[in-house]
C-alpha cells in the first residue's frame, strides 16, 4: 500500500507561484489542503482547482490572518485537523503558497518512504541564522493592512498600500534608534524560529 502524503498550503497572494506549485505537488499519491486567507480578494478558485489533476484538492474554511498573530497558529491547526479528520497519512508537509519543491514528487516519497522523522529547521534567538527578531522586538502598527493580498482593481489601493509598508520599515528603524525593545521585559521567554517542515503522525498529538 502506497504511502500518502498530505500538503497543508497557507496562501494569501501571488496566485500565479500558486498555480505552479499546486501543479507541482499534484500526484496520486498526495491530498491537498489549501486555506486562503480572508482577506484576499477576487481568490480564483475554479482555476486553482484546475491545476489539480491527480490529487484530492480540498479548500479548508477561511479565517483573516495577521503576520506575527496568533491567526497563523489558528490557520495552521486548522489545516492539520482537516488532514488528520480525513485520512491517516504518513506525512504532512506545511508549507506556504509561495514555496516550491526542488525534488520530484517520486524522489520526495522515496526518501520519505522508510523516514519518521520530523524534518523543522528551529533557530534560536542567538543562532547566527537568527534574522528574525526584529519581528519581536518591534512595533508594526500598519501591517495589519500592507499584508493584505494585492487588489489589482485599485492600483492606487496598491501604491497606498506600498507607501504604507515603506513608512512601517522606517517606523522600525526610528523605534531602534529610540531604544524601543518589546522583548526587554521578557527575560523568562526564549524566542525560537520555526520554519515550515514535514511531520509524521507521530507528532501531532502534541500538536493537536
Amino acid at each position: 500500500m502506497k504511502k500518502r502524503h498530505a500538503y497543508l498550503v497557507m496562501a494569501h497572494n501571488d496566485f500565479e507561484s500558486l498555480r505552479y506549485l499546486l501543479r507541482a505537488i499534484d500526484d496520486e499519491r498526495n491530498d491537498i489542503y489549501l486555506h486562503i486567507d480572508k482577506k484576499t480578494k477576487n481568490v480564483p478558485f475554479q482555476e486553482l482547482a484546475a491545476c489539480v489533476k491527480k490529487s484530492q484538492l480540498h479548500i479548508v474554511p477561511r479565517i483573516k490572518v495577521y503576520w506575527g498573530h496568533v491567526s497563523i497558529v489558528d490557520c495552521e491547526l486548522r489545516l492539520l485537523k482537516a488532514a488528520i479528520s480525513n485520512e491517516h497519512y504518513h506525512y504532512y508537509h506545511l508549507i506556504s503558497g509561495n514555496d516550491f519543491p526542488l525534488k520530484s514528487q517520486d524522489e520526495i516519497h522515496r526518501i520519505l518512504e522508510n523516514d519518521n522523522s520530523e524534518h523543522i529547521d528551529c533557530f534560536n534567538e542567538n543562532d547566527a541564522e537568527n534574522t528574525f527578531i526584529y519581528k519581536v522586538k518591534y512595533y508594526f502598527p500598519f501591517f495589519r493592512w500592507t499584508s493584505k493580498g494585492v487588489n489589482t482593481r485599485f492600483r492606487w489601493l496598491n501604491y497606498f498600500v506600498a507607501w504604507l509598508g515603506n513608512k512601517e520599515w522606517k517606523s522600525m528603524k526610528l523605534q531602534k534608534r529610540l531604544g524601543i525593545d518589546r522583548t526587554k521585559n521578557m527575560e523568562m521567554i526564549s524566542s525560537i524560529r520555526a520554519i515550515n517542515g514535514f511531520l509524521s503522525p507521530t507528532l501531532l498529538p502534541d500538536i493537536l
